[in-house]
C-alpha cells in the first residue's frame, strides 16, 4: 500500500518549482492553495478508506504496508489544517477587499450555502444506507443535517468550519473595524471557549485543530508584517518552526487540545512559509483542491458501497484494487457534482 504514498510523492513533485531567493509573489494565491489542498485531500481520502480496508481484516505486515500505516498515524488530524487555515485568511481577506457588505452577507453567502450544500449529501447517504440496509434512526438523520452526527459521511470538519464562519461573523460584526488587534484576540479567545465545550461532548478531532482559523485570520491581517520578517530571517524562521513543532509534537500531554491546537498553528505557519519558496502545484492537484468540498463529502459513498458489494478477500487481499475503484467513484461523483453546481 506504500505505493499509493509513492504516486502522491511523484505526483507533489510533478511541477514543483523551488530555490526563490524572494518570497513568490503568489504564494497564496486561488491556485496555489488549491494545490495544496490538492495534496492534503488525497492524504485525506487515503486515511479514511484505511478504516474500511483495516475492518476486513487487512494485516500491516509488509514493510510498505508499515510504512502507509505510521505516516498516518504520525499526520493525524494535521491533514486538515491547511483548509482550515486558508478558510479564515480567505475569508479576512475577502472581508478586507469588500468591507461591511460581506460581512453582512457571510450568514447567507458562507454559512446557509455551506449548509445547503452539505444537508443534499446527507439526503443522498440517507437513501445509499437504506439501500445498504444500515439502520438510520430519526434523532441521528436530523442531528447530521447540522453535521453534530454522521450518518456515514464526515461531519465534524464542516460543523467545526461553520462554527468558525460564525465566530468571525459575530466577531467582525461587533469589533473588526474598531481595532484589529482586538478582533484577533477576541475572535482566537472565542474559538478557544468553543474548543472548551466541545472537548466535554466530542471526541478530541472535533476541537483540536480549530486554532488553525483564527491562524489564518491573523496571518492575513499581519501579512506584510510577517512577509517582512520571513524574507529577512528565512533559514532561522524555519528553524525556530521545527523546532516549535518537534518540542510540540513530543509533549505526551494534551489537556483540552492544547498541544495539538498549538501544533496545527506552527504546522501551518510552517507550511505557509515553505511555499514561499517551493511552489507545488500542476493541474491534478489544483483541480483537487478546486472540488474540495465534494471530493470530501461524497469520497465515503463509494467506500461504504463497495466494501458491502465487493467480497471482503478484495479488500483484505488487494486493498489497491479497492482503492482505485473507491478513487475512481468519487472522481466520476465530483464530476456529477461540479456539473450540477454549474447549472
Amino acid at each position: 500500500m506504500i505505493a499509493t504514498l509513492i504516486a502522491l510523492s511523484l505526483l507533489c513533485l510533478y511541477g514543483m518549482e523551488w530555490g526563490q531567493e524572494k518570497a513568490l509573489p503568489d504564494y497564496l494565491s486561488k491556485d496555489r492553495k488549491n494545490a495544496v489542498n490538492g495534496v492534503f485531500i488525497l492524504i485525506v481520502f487515503l486515511s479514511h478508506i484505511k478504516f474500511y480496508i483495516t475492518m476486513s481484516g487487512h494485516k500491516y505486515h509488509s514493510l510498505g504496508d508499515m510504512i502507509y500505516y505510521r505516516f498516518f498515524a504520525m499526520i493525524g488530524q494535521l491533514m486538515v489544517v491547511m483548509f482550515l487555515f486558508y478558510s479564515g485568511y480567505g475569508v479576512m481577506e475577502s472581508i478586507k477587499k469588500k468591507g461591511k457588505p460581506y460581512i453582512d452577507n457571510m450568514p447567507k453567502k458562507r454559512i446557509l450555502t455551506t449548509l445547503k450544500n452539505f444537508d443534499i449529501a446527507i439526503v443522498i447517504y440517507l437513501l445509499v444506507n437504506i439501500m445498504l440496509g444500515n439502520a438510520i434512526t430519526v434523532k441521528q438523520f436530523v442531528l447530521s443535517l447540522i453535521a453534530y452526527e454522521d450518518i456515514g459521511n464526515s461531519n465534524w470538519y464542516i460543523f467545526v468550519i461553520l462554527l468558525c464562519y460564525f465566530i468571525h461573523w459575530i466577531s467582525a460584526k461587533a469589533i473588526l473595524f474598531t481595532h484589529r488587534t482586538t478582533f484577533v484576540f477576541s475572535l482566537w479567545g472565542v474559538t478557544l471557549l468553543n474548543g472548551l465545550v466541545l472537548c466535554q461532548v466530542k471526541e478530541p478531532w472535533w476541537y483540536n485543530t480549530l486554532w488553525a482559523y483564527p491562524c489564518g485570520v491573523f496571518f492575513s491581517l499581519y501579512k506584510q508584517q510577517i512577509e517582512g520578517i520571513v524574507m529577512k530571517h528565512f533559514l532561522l524562521t524555519v528553524i525556530v518552526l521545527s523546532v516549535l513543532f518537534l518540542g510540540i509534537y513530543l509533549l505526551t500531554e494534551d489537556m483540552m487540545g492544547i498541544r495539538t491546537n498549538a501544533l496545527s498553528v506552527v504546522y501551518a505557519l510552517g507550511v505557509v512559509v515553505m511555499s514561499m519558496r517551493i511552489k507545488i502545484g500542476n493541474r491534478i492537484l489544483c483541480w483537487m483542491g478546486k472540488h474540495l468540498f465534494p471530493i470530501y463529502i461524497y469520497q465515503h459513498v463509494p467506500m461504504m458501497v463497495f466494501s458491502v458489494v465487493l467480497p471482503v478477500w478484495v479488500l483484505r487481499d488487494y486493498p489497491l484494487a479497492y482503492i482505485l475503484i473507491c478513487f475512481t467513484f468519487t472522481m466520476v461523483i465530483t464530476q456529477v457534482y461540479s456539473y450540477f453546481s454549474s447549472k
